[in-house]
């Protein structure tokens, strides 16, 4: 039987090749895999060969995958995140949970969740390797339906069709501003009990993320069901830059209670209800369908929402910790 160069291609090479396509240069690509640069390129040049095609295109600024590049990238990341759960499978019947799982969480409730969750493993599973990542949550399900990351939390609004989900907390989005900075003019004065107009609320200087945010899309949305035009005066795509903007009394937000309770606990900011109406969302933790979590993923998982659950008792956070998720966790 004549023998086919592709049945030496090992997974160095894919890797090789994943690298390069996330830092774009051939010395970056080495940095991240930890090998020198020669040997990589010398790997690259070998791998072209072997499948007769090129694979990456070199030039003086910088480094760019071909057609045929970009589709082995596109495989090999599914092959290695196949690999993946086999290992994962082989350690789970020997007993074993070693293993890396990459988890993507939305900004807002990044800086509730990650820090604990991170101390947690690292001292009840120190066998786990976790890496956490922020991005908006229509980048999360990118990410998890592209296989780049295990596990997604995201909100509501996304097309989560190819995703297995898991209901994770239902939340009110509440009016924030400084302590000292209520709006003046308001039907309803500051004090305990205050709540906002959603028709007051879109007519004051607002700062949001841009519309690429799934909050600001949320909040668009219904502003449009009520035939309300909202009054965005700045956009920034960064939630601890906006939360500082508000707490120094320079403009308004709506968030969660979660992406702004450090603050509040600082009594740097206070969270007011919105009303008519009252605007609400839900989170889910997501994995792609058709990749069954490893043992170590059902680890993190699991924890997370143990976690989740005692972190909004303990910080009183105004979220409803869904049934599904109880139910998930048990």
């Amino acid at each position: 039987m004549k023998h086919d160069r592709r049945t030496s291609i090992d997974l160095r090479q894919l890797q090789f090749m994943i690298a390069v396509a996330e830092t774009r240069t051939i010395s970056g690509a080495a940095a991240l895999v930890g090998v020198a640069q020669p040997s990589l390129s010398e790997a690259l040049i070998k791998l072209e060969d072997q499948l007769d095609t090129q694979l990456v295109i070199r030039s003086s600024r910088g480094t760019r995958l071909t057609e045929a590049g970009e589709a082995l990238v596109a495989h090999a990341r599914r092959f290695l995140g196949e690999m993946e759960v086999a290992w994962d499978d082989v350690r789970r019947i020997g007993g074993s949970t070693v293993g890396e799982v990459s988890l993507a969480i939305s900004p807002s409730l990044a800086i509730l969740l990650s820090v604990p969750l991170a101390e947690t493993l690292r001292i009840e599973h120190p066998e786990i390797k976790l890496r956490i990542v922020e991005a908006m949550s229509g980048t999360v399900r990118d990410w998890v339906m592209s296989d780049e990351v295990n596990l997604g939390i995201i909100y509501q609004g996304q097309d989560c069709s190819h995703l297995k989900s898991v209901h994770l907390l239902t939340e009110d989005l509440f009016f924030v501003h400084a302590v000292d900075d209520w709006p003046q003019g308001l039907r309803t004065p500051a004090g305990p009990g205050a709540a906002i107009d959603f028709a007051e609320l879109v007519r004051l200087p607002l700062i949001m993320p841009s519309e690429r945010h799934g909050l600001r899309a949320h909040f668009e949305h219904a502003a449009r069901e009520e035939g309300l035009a909202t009054n965005v005066e700045m956009e920034i795509d960064s939630l601890r830059h906006i939360s500082s903007i508000v707490s120094r009394a320079s403009a308004y937000t709506v968030q969660s209670h979660a992406a702004v309770f450090e603050l509040v606990d600082q009594g740097l900011v206070c969270i007011t209800p919105i009303r008519n109406p009252v605007l609400r969302r839900n989170a889910y933790i997501v994995h792609k369908r058709e990749r069954p979590l490893s043992a170590a993923s059902l680890i993190v998982q699991a924890t997370l929402l143990d976690i989740m659950r005692e972190l909004v008792i303990r910080h009183r956070i105004q979220a409803n910790f869904a049934s599904e998720a109880r139910m998930a966790a048990e």
